[in-house]
């Protein structure tokens, strides 16, 4: 267990930098969701640090998308009557590998923190998920046709 005060201010760095929520996910969860590279698997919403979500809103549908040229995503689709379209996508960018970003060291020195062992093994043992600010893609009359044919494939 890693005890020291780098990583939460690495954290809050963070969450202060994207102005977003920043939720933390032990990598072993992350690396056991299935991986077909560019499509979208669905997942268990409980299994992921957004299962909070799941208390707030009617879940639809959860997925992950994995990329090799770009950041990984998490789309979570729920229920909202009080819109003129009634499913909302909230997505987000799950971090991995921080520490071989080409800005790490910048970020490590913006966070008044510390570049040692014991931040990058916590940076090693989890995945950050960052919630994107919504587009014109948040707001859904039905859920993308790729989205309804995981859901049919499960059911």
């Amino acid at each position: 267990m890693i005890k020291n005060t780098d990583h939460p201010r690495f954290i809050f760095y963070l969450k202060k930098v994207k102005g977003r929520k920043v939720l933390i996910m032990p990598k072993r969860d992350w690396d056991n969701i299935p991986t077909h590279y560019g499509e979208p698997v669905r997942i268990n919403i409980r299994e992921t640090p957004m299962s909070a979500v799941k208390s707030n809103a009617t879940i639809i549908a959860v997925t992950a998308t994995r990329f090799t040229d770009k950041p990984s995503m998490v789309d979570i689709y729920r229920e909202d009557k009080r819109d003129s379209k009634p499913i909302n996508k909230d997505t987000y960018i799950v971090l991995e590998n921080i520490v071989n970003r080409s800005d790490y060291h910048e970020i490590v020195v913006a966070a008044s923190t510390n570049d040692n062992q014991n931040l990058r093994n916590y940076l090693d043992e989890n995945v950050f998920l960052i919630k994107k600010d919504q587009t014109e893609d948040h707001w859904l009359s039905e859920l993308p046709l790729n989205v309804k044919s995981i859901i049919e494939k499960s059911t």
